[in-house]
């Protein structure tokens, strides 16, 4: 299982950019459909909101250990 936010971030660092802001407006589509192509069912799973706050401590600690 690979959380979007590491596709994200592998895709930000495989064109050298540190962060979003980082990419000019006219090429957000390259980088949408390059992120679209590693997000792919068989490297991941759904679960409900319940399950996801179990499996994500990332997601947990955003939503509800604050």
């Amino acid at each position: 299982m690979i959380p979007l936010r590491d596709i994200l971030k592998d895709v930000l660092k495989n064109h050298n950019k540190l962060r979003y802001s980082d990419i000019p407006a006219n090429e957000w589509m390259a980088y949408f459909a390059e992120v679209l192509s590693y997000h792919t069912l068989d490297i991941g799973i759904t679960v409900c909101e319940y399950c996801h706050t179990k499996i994500d401590k990332h997601y947990r600690m955003r939503y509800y250990e604050n």
